[in-house]
């Protein structure tokens, strides 16, 4: 349960025959900044993160990113996910993500 700090590269390339670069690399594992930060009690809902900023302040050098993620939730079915980007050389970037509530179980959502 977080806030985490977490260490992530990928093993193989975005898609095939395209150079994972290290641009590549930290746009492709900020999605898991809220994963990182996730703070979850088995009896609160979970959420999904909708939507996805990132920014950047230079671009990120050598294979790992750093993600130190942290999830902001409020009384209600909303919240939101930030963390700082890091390589070898220090911070490069930001991301922010939203919270929303998830539905009890997709099944409950059939008809």
């Amino acid at each position: 349960s977080g806030p985490a700090v977490v260490w992530a590269r990928l093993t193989s390339p975005l898609m095939a025959g395209e150079p994972l670069t290290p641009l590549v690399m930290a746009a492709t594992v900020a999605d898991l900044a809220a994963a990182a930060g996730w703070e979850h009690e088995p009896d609160q809902p979970s959420f999904i993160n909708p939507d996805i900023s990132l920014h950047l302040n230079r671009y990120p050098v050598g294979p790992w990113v750093c993600i130190d993620a942290r999830n902001h939730r409020a009384a209600g079915a909303v919240g939101f996910n930030e963390a700082t980007l890091a390589d070898d050389r220090g911070p490069f970037g930001r991301v922010i993500q939203s919270l929303v509530e998830a539905p009890g179980s997709i099944q409950s959502l059939a008809p």
